[in-house]
Protein backbone atom coordinates (compact mmCIF):
# COMPACT_ATOMS: atom_id res chain seq x y z
CA UNK A 1 0.00 0.00 0.00
CA UNK A 2 2.83 2.42 0.93
CA UNK A 3 4.53 1.84 -2.60
CA UNK A 4 1.22 2.42 -4.57
CA UNK A 5 0.86 5.96 -2.35
CA UNK A 6 4.38 6.92 -3.01
CA UNK A 7 4.06 6.00 -6.51
CA UNK A 8 0.70 8.05 -6.69
CA UNK A 9 2.60 11.04 -5.13
CA UNK A 10 5.33 10.65 -7.45
CA UNK A 11 3.33 10.59 -10.62
CA UNK A 12 1.08 14.00 -9.09
CA UNK A 13 4.11 15.94 -8.67
CA UNK A 14 6.03 14.73 -11.88
CA UNK A 15 2.69 16.07 -13.79
CA UNK A 16 2.70 19.46 -11.69
CA UNK A 17 5.92 19.88 -12.22
CA UNK A 18 5.79 19.16 -16.46
CA UNK A 19 2.52 21.93 -16.09
CA UNK A 20 4.08 24.61 -14.36
CA UNK A 21 6.93 24.25 -17.64
CA UNK A 22 4.05 24.37 -19.53
CA UNK A 23 2.52 27.72 -18.43
CA UNK A 24 5.85 29.16 -18.23
CA UNK A 25 6.64 28.25 -21.80
CA UNK A 26 3.36 29.85 -23.38
CA UNK A 27 3.97 33.17 -20.78
CA UNK A 28 7.06 33.03 -22.52
CA UNK A 29 5.93 32.72 -26.13
CA UNK A 30 3.02 34.89 -25.36
CA UNK A 31 5.43 37.72 -24.51
CA UNK A 32 7.56 36.87 -27.64
CA UNK A 33 4.72 37.45 -30.31
CA UNK A 34 2.98 40.77 -28.20
CA UNK A 35 0.14 38.90 -27.67
CA UNK A 36 -2.50 40.03 -24.97
CA UNK A 37 -4.75 37.24 -25.07
CA UNK A 38 -1.76 34.80 -25.32
CA UNK A 39 -0.86 35.69 -21.63
CA UNK A 40 -4.56 37.18 -20.55
CA UNK A 41 -5.95 33.33 -20.38
CA UNK A 42 -3.67 32.78 -17.57
CA UNK A 43 -4.99 36.06 -15.31
CA UNK A 44 -6.30 35.25 -12.46
CA UNK A 45 -10.18 37.36 -12.07
CA UNK A 46 -8.13 40.24 -11.18
CA UNK A 47 -4.25 40.73 -11.76
CA UNK A 48 -1.61 42.62 -9.72
CA UNK A 49 0.01 45.02 -12.90
CA UNK A 50 2.44 47.48 -13.51
CA UNK A 51 3.39 48.70 -16.70
CA UNK A 52 5.47 51.40 -17.14
CA UNK A 53 4.34 54.31 -19.28
CA UNK A 54 0.85 52.76 -19.27
CA UNK A 55 -0.49 51.51 -16.26
CA UNK A 56 0.35 52.59 -12.88
CA UNK A 57 0.26 49.71 -9.87
CA UNK A 58 -2.46 48.26 -9.31
CA UNK A 59 -5.28 45.36 -9.32
CA UNK A 60 -6.94 45.37 -12.61
CA UNK A 61 -9.56 43.18 -13.71
CA UNK A 62 -9.05 40.38 -16.43
CA UNK A 63 -10.13 42.33 -19.38
CA UNK A 64 -8.92 45.75 -18.40
CA UNK A 65 -5.88 44.20 -17.54
CA UNK A 66 -5.37 42.39 -21.52
CA UNK A 67 -6.50 46.00 -22.34
CA UNK A 68 -3.24 47.74 -20.85
CA UNK A 69 -0.84 45.22 -21.98
CA UNK A 70 -2.18 45.38 -25.65
CA UNK A 71 -1.01 49.22 -25.27
CA UNK A 72 2.18 48.12 -23.99
CA UNK A 73 2.89 45.85 -26.75
CA UNK A 74 1.27 48.03 -29.50
CA UNK A 75 3.95 51.36 -28.18
CA UNK A 76 6.93 48.30 -27.46
CA UNK A 77 7.48 45.91 -30.67
CA UNK A 78 9.26 42.98 -29.88
CA UNK A 79 13.00 42.37 -29.83
CA UNK A 80 14.12 40.09 -27.47
CA UNK A 81 12.64 38.29 -24.20
CA UNK A 82 15.30 36.36 -21.89
CA UNK A 83 14.21 34.90 -18.60
CA UNK A 84 16.94 35.90 -16.01
CA UNK A 85 15.60 33.50 -12.77
CA UNK A 86 12.79 31.16 -11.93
CA UNK A 87 12.14 30.07 -8.08
CA UNK A 88 9.43 27.96 -7.14
CA UNK A 89 7.83 27.24 -3.69
CA UNK A 90 6.39 24.22 -2.07
CA UNK A 91 3.01 25.44 -2.32
CA UNK A 92 3.10 26.32 -5.85
CA UNK A 93 3.69 29.72 -6.62
CA UNK A 94 6.39 30.05 -9.28
CA UNK A 95 8.33 33.82 -9.55
CA UNK A 96 10.18 34.08 -12.89
CA UNK A 97 11.85 37.60 -13.74
CA UNK A 98 13.07 38.22 -17.18
CA UNK A 99 14.26 40.98 -19.23
CA UNK A 100 11.77 42.59 -22.28
CA UNK A 101 13.78 44.93 -25.00
CA UNK A 102 11.47 46.54 -27.27
CA UNK A 103 12.83 47.08 -31.23
CA UNK A 104 13.62 50.76 -30.34
CA UNK A 105 16.41 49.48 -27.32
CA UNK A 106 14.32 50.47 -24.11
CA UNK A 107 14.80 47.84 -22.08
CA UNK A 108 11.66 46.48 -19.88
CA UNK A 109 12.65 44.57 -16.33
CA UNK A 110 9.92 41.84 -16.61
CA UNK A 111 8.59 40.49 -12.78
CA UNK A 112 5.69 37.05 -13.12
CA UNK A 113 4.21 35.69 -10.21
CA UNK A 114 2.28 32.77 -11.05
CA UNK A 115 0.20 31.02 -8.48
CA UNK A 116 -2.03 27.87 -8.34
CA UNK A 117 -5.02 26.59 -7.63
CA UNK A 118 -5.75 23.10 -7.21
CA UNK A 119 -6.66 22.47 -11.07
CA UNK A 120 -4.80 25.35 -12.67
CA UNK A 121 -2.28 27.70 -12.58
CA UNK A 122 -2.82 31.31 -12.99
CA UNK A 123 -0.74 35.26 -13.15
CA UNK A 124 -1.48 37.06 -10.13
CA UNK A 125 1.31 39.41 -10.67
CA UNK A 126 2.93 41.01 -14.02
CA UNK A 127 4.91 43.68 -13.70
CA UNK A 128 7.07 45.71 -16.75
CA UNK A 129 9.00 48.36 -15.17
CA UNK A 130 11.60 50.54 -17.75
CA UNK A 131 15.14 50.00 -16.79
Amino acid sequence: MKKLLFLLFSLFFSLTLLASGDILEEISAGIKAGKSADLAKFFNNDVDLTISGVAPEGIYPKAKAELLLNTFFSKNAFKSFNVIHRTASKEGRKHVVGTYVAADGSSYRVTILINSKPTENFIQELKFEKE
